[in-house]
Order: C-alpha cells, then sequence, then structure tokens
C-alpha cells in the first residue's frame, strides 16, 4: 500500500467522521428546538420513548 494512497483514506475517513459530527449536532439542535416548541404530552411522550 502505498503512503499516498493511504493519506487519501485517511483524508475521507476524517471528513466522514466530520459530516457525521455535525450531522450529529444539527440534528440535536433541530431535535431540541422541536422539544422546546412541543406541548406537554408531546413531551412527555419524547420521555417516556426515548
Amino acid at each position: 500500500m502505498r503512503p499516498r494512497k493511504k493519506d487519501s483514506f485517511m483524508r475521507t475517513l476524517a471528513i466522514l467522521a466530520a459530516a457525521l459530527v455535525s450531522f450529529r449536532i444539527i440534528s440535536n439542535l433541530i431535535y431540541n428546538h422541536r422539544f422546546m416548541a412541543a406541548p406537554a404530552f408531546v413531551r412527555r411522550l419524547n420521555r417516556r420513548y426515548l
């Protein structure tokens, strides 16, 4: 395995990890906003099922 190929593989892994982390953060922000705007019974359901 040539070093150049390994470097590009590690770069692809880093990009995938960064995309996954940013996706998790964005979905958490959207979920928290929806959670705060939701009525009380929806919050109770979410607390029970999550």
